[in-house]
This record gives structure tokens, sequence and C-alpha cells, in this order.
């Protein structure tokens, strides 16, 4: 079941929430000649639309390069911030994949967009903007996160790296690209180094944190960068070895699992209920 790509959205057409938008480079962008990818699985055969996918993250990400560092300030809360751009961004996102893809859709801002109508059916995951801290402050470690899931299975997934400019992008079948073109996952020297965070349920639990500390010993290196879906790209290119973190949320984690996956690494989830805190683990190879 092929669906219209979302170009409306790289073609620059204001909606009527959208903010004017400042023209991005989309000469790095090249879509692989195949777009439509099924996906056999006993109960239907899924076609990803995944010039959809693209489309849809690269659109996002343009609009908050244009906004980067001039952030508005939605709600303040005592650990986080809620801004006007993850609004804007999951408007811009939600509207194509809404109209364009029969699928469910779910995101961080808004829950379910649009309820699957089966557990087996696929289901859009939006994170508008991962790093919405880093974001507003300057600092350029945030992304979109996008992914198809069947369950907690991602099937296709994309994180735009938009400061610079670096879509990394999956399907089911064609393996682990960066703006268009294959890439294999680095195999780089050195200390094995983690991505983590601390989650603030355990700041103020001693025993916990003291088990999150001592789960880090076995890694040479471990970053904090304040954005899950950056992490899960790192890993599944090579730039990092691992990511784990306790107390993230799907939409967090789904787009960059997607390319863990494709480039032949590993993961797990401690739970299957996409509506709870998680505990993930990742790792490339």
């Amino acid at each position: 079941m092929p669906f219209a790509p979302a170009l409306r959205l790289v073609l620059g057409e204001q909606l009527p929430y959208q903010k004017p938008l400042r023209s991005g480079n989309t000469s790095r962008l090249r879509i692989p000649y195949r777009i439509d990818t099924r996906v056999d699985n006993p109960a239907m055969s899924i076609v990803i639309n995944y010039e959809l996918l693209l489309a849809s993250a690269k659109a996002s990400g343009d609009f908050l390069r244009s906004r980067f560092a001039d952030a508005a300030i939605d709600t303040a809360l005592a650990r986080d911030v809620k801004l006007a751009e993850d609004r804007h961004s999951e408007e811009m996102v939600a509207a194509g994949l809404l109209s364009d893809s029969p699928w469910g859709v779910m995101s961080e801002e808004g829950g379910w967009l649009r309820e699957p109508a089966s557990p087996d059916e696929p289901y859009w995951v939006i994170d508008p903007l991962d790093g919405s801290y880093n974001f507003m402050r300057g600092i350029p470690l945030c992304a979109v996160s996008i992914a198809l899931c069947q369950g907690m299975t991602p099937l296709a997934g994309a994180v735009y790296d938009f400061v610079r400019d670096e879509l990394v992008h999956t399907n089911e079948t064609a393996g682990l690209y960066r703006n268009g073109e294959r890439i294999d996952r680095a195999a780089l020297g050195g200390p094995l180094s983690l991505s983590t965070g601390i989650p603030a349920a355990t700041r103020s639990n001693a025993e916990a944190a003291a088990k999150n500390a001592e789960s880090l010993n076995a890694w040479g290196k471990v970053r904090m960068i304040g954005s899950a879906a950056l992490s899960l790209s790192w890993v599944a290119q090579g730039k990092l070895d691992g990511y784990k973190e306790t107390g993230i949320r799907w939409w967090d984690v789904a787009g960059g699992l997607a390319l863990v996956r494709a480039s032949g690494g590993n993961f797990t989830v401690a739970n299957d209920d996409i509506w709870s805190p998680l505990e993930v683990s990742a790792n490339g190879r």
C-alpha cells in the first residue's frame, strides 16, 4: 500500500501553525533508489514509506536549526523545560505522518495522535526534539527522532542531527545510511566507551545511585551528552561502543534503536510498556 510522500514539507509549504522556515541545504540528501520496503510478518505485509520518513525528519530539523539557541520556553519544570519548538516540530512531523500514512502516531508531547487499529499494527514514534535543554542553551547535541515500530521492535528509523546536517537512517533491509549514502559501522580502537544518563529518580536514592555507578566500571570511558537519540545513532555508527540508561522513555530511544539494529548491533529493553520509564541497553557488536 504505497502512500504519497509528504513533499510539501521539504518544498517549504507553510502550514497554519508553522513559523516561516529558513531554507535548508538539501543538496546532501540523496534518497536511496528503493523507497518502499515490504516487511513480511505473520499478520500483514507492511510497506514502509521511506521517503515520508526522511522528508519529515529533514523538514522538522531545518526548522529547528533556524531556531537553535533562540528557543521560546513554554513551561519550566523543576528538572525539565518544554519549548515552543518542541510543539512546532511535533506538529510538522505529525502532519505528514497522519495524512500520508495509515499507521498510528505516538509522540512525546501529544501521546497518541492516532492509535493503532490493533496491537499488531505498526505505529510511528516521534521525539520532535531530543535534547531540548541542550537546544535551549545552544549546546549542539540535539536531534529529531522518528521510528516506525511494531510492538517494541523498531522497523525503520531516522535520527537527524540538524546542527551538523547529518541524517542517519535505515529501513528493515537496506542497512545504515547517512544523508542517503550507505555507511558501515566504524571500527575504532581505544578504551570501550559508553553513553549514559543519570535518572532524576535515583539522585536522592543512595543505593540506586551506587548501583548505577558500579555498572559503569566495565567501561573505559563514560559520556553523558543529554540526547539518547544521538547517543544511539553514534553507537550505530561506531563513534560509541555502548549506551545504557534507566528511566528513559520509548520516544527517546525508538529511532536510535532502529539504527543500532540495522547496523548489526544489539539492544535490550527491560519491559514492554511503551508508556512506562524503561531500562535500555545497546551496543554495536
